[in-house]
């Protein structure tokens, strides 16, 4: 077989040049000419590129010129605007709620600066008082896709919403948990399961362990993060919730109150609007300060009151006037008589009810005989102690029982009616004194604490 000469193909031999192809010599242009017209394309090429970057550029002037943000109004204004507007749909208690409501909204946004955050308990005595009105409003001046007003959301679902796997979780979810009364009254199983998420949500750093999946495999919640919960009355909360919360009670509008209706389509623009101003409002420099603010304590509240309240009072603070004033003014309304009375026991509780039958005695009596006592402790009309011992009321034997760890034992005591078994009430003293404290809303005007200087710690003392 013939070996394929060079250039040879199976139709035969292939051209190897322009001349060989069919392309005349004549038709070709020089190659000078060929470097004239790439030079004349690429000046084309270059003005149109110009001309393009031009107008991106122009474009992208113009949209940045529509997103400017507007300037940032002072943080005591829009927290003025929020009160008011608050209060043109809602009929509180009283202006100190919905200050005390407005300001947690603000800690809300500024959540990254906080240490503790307080449970918002919204209430009312009977029904359609606003309290699911309230609610989303909340939910329209919280943090953009931040709150989740809960309808029937399983236990299960609110570990993995609200539980985070660290315990610096920057921007946590807020929880709207409404009809509180159906869910924690009846000692139900949700009820139950949403216990942990509050008592330990209330601080950052706690947590909550649960095993998850087949493996049971032990896993850790960081449930940190602010809460509302609404209902009727108190909503049956447990006591260790209570303690944790500040109380929103709401009233049922009269004929002669002027409120407006609620209608998501047409308020809520303004409402998006506030929380705009809000979270522009708490920007960088002001989560900052707000990290080194350490507000001084407050006459008349406890330590776990103080905790909670502490980011709203720096928050005031650094808005300034004139909600420093409105704060400590208004903090004691957060917490009424269910609140002071909420960690108490029921040794703690008797002791109160005893100091209360003690102001309604002659100073001149020393004492009390035991009868006597049980006596009067079972006429209060607020207390349970006559259903106590199958309606047949407290006895002596029970209130020498309850009082025996306060160091208060039953002794002989000379009164009118002769020596019998009783109580001195010098032997209460101490007790009272460490166990049943002033009532936070009876704190007097006359002894509010001095105001030191509200600057960061980091700037004190220059």
């Amino acid at each position: 077989m013939a070996r394929a000469r060079p250039g040879a193909g199976r139709f035969g031999r292939v051209p190897t040049n322009a001349n060989e192809r069919g392309t005349p010599s004549a038709n070709r242009r020089p190659s000078k000419q060929r470097d004239d017209d790439v030079k004349e394309r690429s000046g084309q090429s270059s003005a149109t590129t110009k001309r393009t970057t031009t107008k991106i550029r122009t474009h992208a002037s113009n949209m940045g010129r529509q997103r400017k943000l507007p300037p940032i109004r002072p943080l005591a204004d829009v927290l003025t605007d929020i009160d008011s507007t608050l209060r043109k749909f809602i009929v509180f208690s009283g202006t100190a709620h919905s200050r005390l409501l407005a300001l947690w909204i603000a800690h809300c946004h500024a959540i990254e600066a906080a240490y503790t955050t307080p449970i918002i308990n919204i209430y009312s005595p009977a029904p359609e008082a606003g309290k699911s009105t309230l609610l989303e409003l909340l939910r329209e001046l919280l943090p953009d896709g931040r709150a989740l007003l809960d309808i029937d959301m399983s236990p299960a679902s609110l570990y993995r919403l609200l539980g985070s796997d660290s315990a610096d979780e920057p921007e946590p979810y807020v929880l709207l948990l409404d009809e509180a009364d159906a869910i924690f009254r009846h000692g139900s199983e949700r009820g139950e399961a949403l216990r942990p998420i509050l008592n330990a949500g209330y601080r950052r750093g706690l947590s909550v362990t649960r095993c998850i999946g087949k493996e049971h495999t032990p896993t850790r919640f960081y449930v940190f993060g602010p809460k509302v919960i609404s209902g009727l009355d108190n909503g049956g909360l447990p006591n260790t919730v209570l303690s944790r919360r500040i109380a929103i009670p709401l009233k049922k509008r009269l004929a002669s109150e002027k409120i407006e209706r609620y209608e998501p389509r047409s308020c809520n623009a303004a409402l998006h609007k506030l929380r705009d101003e809000l979270a522009h409002a708490l920007d960088a420099n002001a989560i900052a300060r707000l990290k080194s603010m350490r507000p001084e304590n407050l006459n008349g509240l406890r330590d776990r009151q103080l905790e909670v309240v502490e980011p709203l009072i720096a928050l005031a603070d650094l808005a300034g006037e004139p909600w420093p004033e409105y704060v400590r003014d208004d903090i004691y309304a957060g917490f009424d008589t269910e609140d002071h009375e909420a960690d108490a026991t029921t040794g703690t509780k008797l002791l109160a009810d005893i100091r209360i039958i003690r102001k309604g005695v002659p100073r001149a009596h020393k004492g009390i005989y035991s009868e006597e006592l049980c006596n009067k402790l079972n006429d209060l009309e607020e207390r349970k102690y006559s259903k106590w011992n199958a309606f047949d009321g407290i006895r002596p034997q029970d209130v020498a029982s309850i009082l025996k760890p306060f160091g208060i034992a039953p002794k002989n005591v000379r009164l009118s009616g002769g020596q019998r078994k009783g109580y001195q009430w010098s032997q209460f003293s101490d007790a009272w004194k460490r166990y049943c404290a002033r009532k936070p809303g009876l704190a007097s005007p006359l002894h509010k604490p001095s105001r030191p200087s509200r600057r960061p710690t980091s700037e004190r003392g220059k």
